[in-house]
């Protein structure tokens, strides 16, 4: 029934798509089984299993394929990716609050005692959502010991989040 429409259409993706059997399937062939025609990728992809063989591939079936649309966009997008391909070492955030005369937090030994909060709100909240975005975070062994109750709420809070998305995507379906 959508066939027609499928045809017609054009696909934008933020990355050339793979022809090797990985976790999944090789995408570049999921898209000439489609029977798309046009197909706009943002970025080559660097891994040397894939690099220009989606394009290649593509281009061989007949779809006409742009490269390099929005590259600066695709290039942030994927940056932990590349990073990791590149060269093989994970893609890393420092975070940091420290006052002018270096004070950083007081002695806790207690998760009854709060941390002194030198950040500000909106430094916090940005934070927060690059602690969502990233594959894992590295803590003190004070955090650890004082905080673990918190990173856990905040975990669960996420998952919650994640588990609506999920099934208004179902119901959208």
């Amino acid at each position: 029934e959508y066939l027609e429409f499928i045809q017609k259409s054009t696909l934008f993706v933020n990355l050339e798509p793979c022809t090797h059997y990985g976790k999944t399937p090789p995408c570049a062939e999921m898209i000439i089984k489609s029977g798309i025609k046009n197909v706009v990728i943002g970025t080559k992809d660097p891994n040397p299993i894939v690099s220009g063989k989606g394009i290649e591939k593509l281009r061989l079936s007949g779809i006409d394929v742009r490269v390099g649309i929005a590259k600066e966009e695709c290039l942030k997008l994927n940056r932990r990716f590349f990073k990791s391909i590149k060269t093989g070492n994970p893609y890393i955030i420092i975070k940091w609050a420290e006052s002018s005369d270096h004070f950083v937090d007081i002695k806790r030994d207690s998760n009854e005692i709060n941390p002194i909060q030198i950040s500000s709100i909106p430094s916090r909240s940005i934070l927060h959502s690059w602690r969502a975005k990233e594959e894992a975070i590295l803590i003190g062994m004070n955090a650890e010991l004082l905080e673990t109750k918190k990173y856990i709420f905040r975990m669960e809070l996420t998952l919650q989040y994640l588990r609506k998305i999920g099934q208004l995507l179902i119901h959208i379906k």
